[in-house]
């Protein structure tokens, strides 16, 4: 998973999974299955989800739009959202 901006650059997730509220990358989500799991405190939470965060360089946030999140599939496919910041 990645964000990239209209100039090339590539920012990847910051790992946060220390509190329980980050999404885990050590491991492929498998087929059927959900992440963050069902008994951990980011689904608990307010939220009802993990947080992915992403450090971008200032330029890139006001300069660079739109930002593209792209989110690797299997078979190495890969689907992107633009992002609305």
């Amino acid at each position: 998973m990645k964000v990239v901006d209209t100039q090339g650059n590539e920012y990847l997730p910051i790992q946060t999974s220390g509190g329980g509220f980050g999404l885990e990358f050590t491991q492929p989500i498998p087929p059927k299955q959900k992440a963050p799991p069902p008994d951990s405190p980011a689904v608990t939470g307010p939220e009802g989800g993990a947080m992915v965060l992403f450090r971008v360089k200032e330029e890139s946030a006001t300069d660079n739009l739109p930002l593209h999140l792209q989110i690797p599939a299997p078979g190495g496919k890969q689907s992107s959202v633009t992002l609305d910041i």
